[in-house]
């Protein structure tokens, strides 16, 4: 009887650290489901602003070719 209930005990102990590790991977997850989204937002931040200062560099560049045939 004694066998049975250190087995049975064991049995719960790992059902518990199971239910545990699958709430952490659960969370890690998420995290990690909430990094790339993150890293979307930035790459299309980037994109942006690199657009953004080629347009203002092509812009001073002709303005100054435009001074400089006057």
């Amino acid at each position: 009887m004694a066998e049975t209930t250190t087995v049975t005990r064991n049995a719960r102990q790992i059902k518990k650290q199971l239910q545990v590790q699958n709430e952490e991977i659960t969370n890690l997850r998420d995290r990690i489901s909430d990094l790339r989204d993150d890293m979307v937002v930035m790459t299309r931040t980037i994109a942006t602003f690199q657009d953004k200062v080629q347009k203002d560099m092509t812009t001073a560049f002709e303005a100054l070719e435009s001074l400089h045939k006057r």
